[in-house]
């Protein structure tokens, strides 16, 4: 799925923390409480791939420095496992970009996702039907497992300090809060570790399918003395032993490098909601602005472009030649784009050189062009040249979408001081 990436090991670590006081849990003094928590976390990953027809999934992130916050996430994710349809949508706040928002949609016969840097919206069409799960279990996944091993042994003592609550109606909740003296220090050295490395990079998804970065910002706000002052945490299940909500809080503190204290605190909030009542729609994108992109039978996108007329137009290029220890130009390369669908394109090729520098043209100098549109929004192309013979080239019109094309012959006859230069830029007037 194609969502704004924020990978950041900070974050990561903020789950870890909330996450440990929710999962750790146990019946006091028991190994076999531990393990029936453990089951209780397999049960319902298994349930969201298998045994439950659909389902939402509600996550809200919170991250603060000393009060102040520098990232929240509000998170809806709605799974129909019957029909592989999926629905997430969210609101995401960072000190860089400020207040966004993510979407995504998926079913067996498309996927949509939202461009926030951008305004649009990217639909792939498939050219057959896919049925890849919409969700996986995750503890099938070998990382999980060793995770799980890690987990094991990092819990010790702590299962001493959980309470757990049976309820009437079958219901279970089960609590527990670690101060700073009960966190082993293996999870302290893991904290201090993880903190000191943490960066964030913040990406965006261009129409084209590309990723681009925008920024990269260091969020290790704290890089010595640091350790976790608390952690709490509370999970709630049903009388069958799947979850319907969990929550949890953390206390990470620690000094800058101008010895500032500061203390980072991470909250988490999980809901299960509308078990087997949730209904997933196809999004109406009527009024929005869209981008439309075809999947063919290979996997690879082949874009479609609503208004790809405005490609028609001259288009030129740099003739450069290295000489006397540095580069100069002697002409210019032009492409005339005539006619463009999404499926065909014709065009012409022309060549002009500065007066001293005529024998370096070409047998392309006045040549024609036409091919066929192909699944990664470029174009193998047939030129004819000026002496009637046939040759091969690419053609790419949709790799930056901002008045620049490339064009390159598969053959190029300028010698080895003639620098051939493969991006045109358009020729406005």
């Amino acid at each position: 799925m194609k969502f704004k990436k924020k990978t950041t090991m900070i974050i990561s670590l903020a789950l870890g923390a909330t996450l440990f006081a929710t999962t750790a849990l146990a019946e006091v003094n028991t190994k076999d409480g531990y393990e029936q928590l453990k089951d209780t976390l397999k049960y319902t990953a298994e349930s969201f791939s298998s045994r439950l027809n659909n389902y939402t999934i509600t996550q809200y992130i919170e991250i603060k420095d000393n009060e102040n916050v520098i990232y929240s996430q509000n998170l809806v994710q709605k799974y129909d496992i019957k029909n592989g349809v999926c629905e997430h949508s969210g609101d995401d706040f960072d000190q860089v970009n400020g207040n966004t928002q993510s979407y995504y949609y998926k079913d067996k016969n498309c996927d949509i996702s939202y461009d926030s840097y951008q305004q649009i919206y990217n639909e792939n069409d498939y050219a057959k039907p896919d049925n890849t799960p919409v969700y996986t279990n995750p503890f099938k996944d070998d990382t999980t497992i060793d995770i799980e091993k890690i987990a094991d042994a990092a819990v010790g003592n702590l299962k001493d300090s959980l309470v757990v609550e049976q309820k009437t109606d079958g219901n279970k909740e089960i609590s527990g809060s670690f101060s700073e003296a009960q966190i082993p220090s293996i999870i302290n050295a893991f904290a201090s570790y993880a903190v000191k490395r943490s960066t964030t990079t913040y990406s965006n998804t261009a129409s084209n399918g590309n990723t681009v970065e925008i920024n990269n910002v260091e969020t290790s706000l704290i890089s010595k003395d640091i350790f976790i002052k608390n952690v709490n945490g509370k999970m709630e299940t049903d009388k069958n032993g799947l979850i319907k909500d969990a929550s949890g809080t953390g206390t990470i503190s620690g000094k800058d490098k101008d010895n500032k204290e500061h203390n980072l605190t991470f909250k988490l909030s999980v809901k299960i909601i509308d078990v087997n009542s949730t209904v997933v729609k196809k999004p109406d994108l009527t009024e929005k602005k869209v981008q439309k992109n075809d999947v063919g039978k290979s996997g690879r996108i082949n874009t479609i472009i609503s208004n790809i007329g405005k490609y028609i137009g001259q288009y030129k290029s740099d003739i450069v030649m290295d000489k006397d220890g540095k580069f100069q130009k002697i002409g210019e390369k032009i492409i005339d784009i005539t006619s463009i669908d999404n499926k065909n394109i014709e065009g012409t090729y022309h060549e002009e050189y500065k007066k001293g520098y005529e024998q370096y043209k070409t047998n392309y100098i006045d040549s024609k062009f036409i091919g066929q549109i192909d699944e990664n929004g470029s174009a193998k192309i047939d030129i004819l040249d000026t002496e009637g013979n046939k040759h091969s080239g690419r053609i790419s019109i949709l790799t930056d979408q901002n008045g620049r094309i490339y064009f390159n012959m598969d053959k190029d006859e300028y010698p080895k001081d003639v620098v051939s230069i493969g991006a045109f830029d358009k020729i406005f007037k």
